[in-house]
């Protein structure tokens, strides 16, 4: 082969591979999610762009593999925080991925299986999907990549240097995805087991790499503070409680058992990595009875988890070979945006050539035919890796992380074929293909689940409502019922949108026929209470929630709903206890503690109210209805300028709201502002001069003022307004007398 073409190979690989993943990025772009992140893409992104905020020194104890968060963080300080910039930024790191493979499948292989390896993994769907997605696979496939190819490489030039920065890449991606732990096993069994002296002793510069970024991101947590390397999720999903297996389930959230100081009690855990990890902070202080942190929540879980896996191993080993499954594995909450699911809006992804169902079969018949050619690598890493992988709770089925060494493998074996096929070993040759298309086609044979498709449209529901793209929200949660019509989020989500629309009874007619149809879930009775409430049904709501508190008693939402329906009969005492549950429970949020302002200032605890109501509208600072509330809290109080500075605040972002121009002018008046009060009161008559009690208040302002004239000139003007304003009469009268 010339120069030239040696040449031109790498760089078509690499060219080719970034064109492609540049295509699927712009037939994806107007997809709701493309800047509307979700699950781990909107954790990543929201993460990066905190520490920008805070400084990268802050460390804080990691919720989840930290590298990727770094790389991302970088990307947006040189160039800007642009999703778009990071994907590219992707796809030119997949491009390179590819070339990497392709380099070191020739080294060990030849120039064949190079191009074929290269080739394979340009085209293949999965490595092409997560290049767009914010998320951290495409940088842990490029660090493996890399310190694969450099690990080759140290066999024939300095093994000692090549295997130390072998190790340093392998250490990074490590920190990347905690599942590259399988590689690291199979790195350190190839170089000791290799019959070269020098690669036997590279091993000791392998595992310094592969320490030294390890040990200084520790010692970067420490810095006197108690930390932890492992990312705290780890201990809440080592926690296999109701035989769960980390997020293994059916439903993208679920139910489990607990214990806690009042006895057992059933909770609903988030699947949500942030919502998840806040359940799990939330649950291990309930069963301690002590306010935990993170990581001592991380901490007890793995003890959990240790007890349980102690009382019951069979259950947990069935559980856990389930996981096992190299191939097809259970269906879980997604983490992601699904491939399969994208595909509906990519003809790229539709028509790519290269599956997990070809590339399997492909990689593990390689992994046989080469393991007499350079067999130590591929025999060591693949088993190791695909075992560790699914073992570390990997939830995308196409169990990505494997690919590269699969894409090698396979490289490997369609040059045997190619060159068996030439040397006229046919029959040999033939009998491998037959038993690579034997094992893709068992592989599309494998069941699909409805329920996986079902979840994705649950998720693209709720990126179109909170896009107030309603239409199209509820086109989703339908077709989601549609497919898996068993599963409670999609029947919940709908309800919530017709809701949050302004159509209750549609949401409670949809809920109520979930229930008819057998679907037995104490979540679509609290979803129906909440819109029964909205609905102004106070007992109905109240009456659906009955008998909930005792097998969910720690369910914030429960004691939310609970407390507006008892706000909403009168019984405030009752009200304030179960928000005051809620609030102990989850913290609280803006409907608990401006329900509670609005109680409290019923039963004039105008302190307390004032309190709940301040913490509402930090987080609502432009609500109306709780800035009015708060302004009679501090009117009740005496402390009136604080409420005319409440009320002055929410005026300035909305001046054509009457009402509450009215009462900052009353207010003004009550502190003494007349000046203030007079100046607001013009204002209204401006917008409703034919209104005789704003003229009438003009006129008493005047009064207030000694311009008792003007004063008299305004009640007469309202009375003129409405001959039946008895307080304009009143006035004029108490005027003229004293006149005379």
């Amino acid at each position: 082969m010339s120069s030239r073409t040696s040449k031109l190979i790498p760089i078509g690989i690499l060219a080719g591979a970034f064109v492609v993943r540049l295509i699927f990025l712009l037939q994806i772009r107007n997809l709701p999610f493309y800047y509307h992140p979700v699950l781990d893409s909107e954790f990543f992104h929201g993460w990066a762009s905190f520490k920008q905020q805070t400084g990268w020194l802050d460390a804080s104890a990691p919720f989840t593999e930290p590298f990727y968060t770094y790389v991302l963080g970088f990307v947006y300080s040189v160039f800007r925080e642009s999703q778009t910039i990071a994907r590219v930024a992707q796809c030119l790191m997949g491009a390179f991925t590819a070339l990497l493979i392709y380099a070191t499948a020739r080294r060990i292989y030849g120039l064949l299986a190079g191009v074929s390896a290269g080739v394979i993994f340009a085209l293949y769907g999965p490595a092409v999907f997560f290049s767009s997605e914010i998320n951290e696979t495409t940088l842990a496939l490029f660090l493996l990549a890399v310190s694969a190819y450099l690990l080759v490489r140290a066999a024939s030039d300095r093994p000692y240097l090549n295997a130390g920065f072998s190790g340093l890449f392998l250490g990074m991606a490590f920190l990347t995805r905690f599942s590259a732990i399988g590689a690291i096993a199979a790195w350190v069994l190839h170089l000791l087991l290799s019959k070269d002296r020098k690669l036997k002793r590279a091993t000791l510069g392998l595992i310094i790499g592969i320490a030294l970024p390890l040990v200084c991101y520790q010692a970067f947590l420490v810095r006197g503070a108690e930390r932890t390397l492992l990312p705290t999720r780890i201990g809440w999903q080592a926690f296999l409680g109701s035989g769960v297996t980390g997020g293994t389930t059916k439903a993208p959230e679920y139910e489990i058992t607990l214990g806690g100081a009042q006895g057992a009690f059933n909770a609903f855990v988030a699947s949500d990595r942030i919502d998840g990890q806040r359940d799990a902070q939330r649950f291990a202080r309930i069963e301690t009875g002590i306010d935990v942190t993170h990581v001592e929540a991380h901490r007890h879980w793995h003890q959990r988890a240790t007890e349980d896996f102690l009382s019951d191993p069979g259950r947990y080993l069935t559980t856990y070979l389930r996981k096992l499954g190299i191939f097809f594995g259970p269906s879980e909450p997604p983490a992601n945006m699904d491939l399969r699911f994208v595909s509906r809006y990519s003809a790229l992804l539709r028509t790519h050539i290269f599956s997990f169902a070809v590339i399997a079969p492909l990689g593990l018949i390689g992994l046989a035919v080469c393991a007499r050619r350079q067999s130590l690598f591929a025999a060591v890493a693949i088993p190791l890796c695909a075992v560790v992988v699914a073992g570390c709770l990997v939830t995308d089925s196409e169990k990505v992380m494997v690919t590269p060494l699969l894409s090698i493998l396979a490289g490997g074996l369609i040059g045997t074929v190619v060159t068996g096929l030439k040397k006229s070993r046919i029959v040999k040759a033939t009998a491998y293909v037959i038993v690579v298309v034997i094992a893709g086609l068992l592989l599309y044979q494998l069941p699909r689940h409805d329920m996986d498709e079902a979840r994705q449209l649950v998720i693209l529901g709720d990126v179109y409502g909170a896009e107030a793209i309603f239409e199209k929200a509820e086109e989703s949660y339908n077709e989601a019922i549609r497919l898996a019509p068993e599963m409670t989020q999609a029947h919940v989500s709908l309800a919530a949108l017709y809701g949050n629309s302004g159509r209750a009874e549609q949401g409670i007619e949809i809920l109520t026929a979930a229930i008819s149809g057998g679907l037995d879930d104490p979540r679509l009775r609290i979803e129906r209470a909440s819109l029964l409430t909205m609905a102004a049904k106070p007992d109905e709501a109240l009456s659906e929630l009955e008998g909930l508190e005792n097998s969910h008693p720690y369910e914030p939402r429960l004691h939310q709903l609970k407390g507006l329906g008892l706000l909403a009969r009168g019984d405030i005492e009752g009200a304030i206890g179960e928000l005051k549950n809620e609030i102990g429970y989850v913290g609280g949020g803006f409907i608990t503690y401006s329900a509670l302002g609005r109680a409290n200032l019923e039963l004039g605890d105008y302190a307390e109210a004032a309190g709940y109501l301040e913490l509402a509208l930090g987080l609502n600072p432009y609500n109306t209805t709780v800035a009015m509330q708060l302004a009679d809290s501090y009117t009740g109080l005496d402390q009136h300028y604080k409420a005319c500075d409440v009320l002055s605040r929410v005026l300035g972002v909305d001046p054509g709201n009457m009402p509450l121009r009215f009462k900052l002018a009353n207010c003004y008046y009550r502190a003494g502002g007349m000046d203030d009060a007079l100046k607001h009161f013009k204002e209204l008559n401006k917008y409703d001069p034919g209104n005789s009690d704003i003229v009438l208040n003009i006129g008493t302002v005047y009064a207030e003022m000694d311009s008792l004239d003007r004063a008299i000139e305004m009640w007469q003007r309202a009375l003129v307004l409405d001959p039946d304003n008895e307080m304009a009469e009143e006035n004029l009268r108490t005027a003229r007398e004293g006149y005379e």
